[in-house]
């Protein structure tokens, strides 16, 4: 009995390495290897059938939206009718609210009232009844809505392959062997290679033009920087490091270009403010002096008192001599106050 085997490895079928691995086990003269290449773009009868998938699935979703729509608008029809019905509730008990006056005042002046409050008692419940059925009209259910049919779009029908929920590869393994993928060759130690879509050659062209468009998009876990890029970069931080070092050192030297200016400053204006100091004082004392020395030569300019005789009797001699020592004294005095006024 003849039987084929089918091995179903993504991943392992499209790298060298594992393909040599799986062909191992079957290294036997009566088993024949078969390498079955499905790649490039995908015959008829396979794209009819990615179609209709992709027409389910969008119909899926567009039934799906149509169901939620409806029953929303079910939703605010409920809420009306409920709106409604509080409406004619309110004027109900508004109109009987109105009409119960008038039927005490009737039964206070002693009129036979009786059979005249039993005809409104009976047509009330035909009021109600009309109420009623208008409202019944109103929610009569309305005739059932058929989803819309839908089409693929002409950007759609060029997609030959359905999406998957699932990848078949998980992102983490795919980013890291995706750029190893190969076609299969006899070399490798099939007995025969078919290819069902595509030529060899278009085969190869087209994984080509994949894997370019793939590593645009799909992130590298896997990326190692090379040895020539190891030293480039560190070169450029030790390069870094350096001017950074040499920022640090102008910061440093401007701050205390800073600080001696500051004290510099400080020092003047210290300086300044002592001589300022030092200037009002010798003003101030220069002030207290002059009022002093002019009371002085107010009293050098007195003319000399001549002396009582003691005993009624002057001496001549003294009397002589005190006139010449005021006369010294007064010329004293005139240098001293030209010099002041000075």
């Amino acid at each position: 009995l003849q039987r084929n085997i089918v091995v179903m490895e993504v991943k392992g079928n499209l790298l060298k390495e594992e393909r040599a691995r799986l062909l191992k086990p079957f290294n036997l003269p009566h088993l024949k290897r078969v390498a079955q290449v499905v790649i490039g773009e995908p015959d008829r009868l396979f794209k009819e059938r990615a179609h209709a998938a992709l027409l389910s699935e969008k119909q899926t979703a567009a039934d799906a939206v149509f169901k939620r729509q409806q029953a929303e608008a079910a939703q605010k029809r409920l809420l009306a009718k409920r709106q409604r019905q509080l409406e004619r509730e309110k004027e109900r008990v508004a109109k009987k609210l109105k009409t119960e006056p008038d039927e005490e005042a009737r039964k206070a002046a002693g009129e036979e009232a009786a059979d005249g409050e039993k005809a409104p008692e009976e047509k009330a419940p035909e009021e109600e009844a009309k109420v009623d059925d208008g409202s019944a009209e109103e929610d009569e259910p309305m005739e059932e809505e058929k989803p819309p049919a839908v089409e693929l779009t002409e950007e759609e029908k060029k997609h030959w392959f359905r999406p998957s929920p699932v990848p078949d590869v998980t992102p983490q393994v795919f980013s890291g062997s995706f750029a190893s993928f190969t076609v299969p060759a006899k070399e490798e130690g099939f007995d025969d290679v078919r290819f069902e879509w595509d030529r060899k050659t278009k085969c190869a062209d087209y994984l080509r033009e994949w894997l370019l468009a793939k590593k645009l998009t799909t992130r590298i876990e896997d990326l190692v920087p090379s040895p020539g890029f190891a030293e480039q970069y560190t070169a450029w931080q030790q390069q870094f490091q350096s001017w950074r070092q040499k920022q640090a050192d102008w910061q440093e030297e401007l701050e205390k270009r800073a600080a001696a200016r500051a004290e510099k400053k400080a020092r003047l204006e210290a300086e300044k403010k002592a001589a300022e100091e030092k200037a009002a004082a010798e003003e101030k004392a220069t002030t207290e002096e002059k009022p002093a020395s002019e009371d002085q030569a107010g009293e050098g300019e007195k003319p000399a008192e001549e002396p009582k005789p003691d005993n009624g009797e002057a001496k001549p001699d003294e009397a002589m001599a005190k006139p010449e020592e005021a006369k010294a004294e007064s010329e004293d005095a005139k240098p001293e106050e030209a010099k002041e006024e000075a």
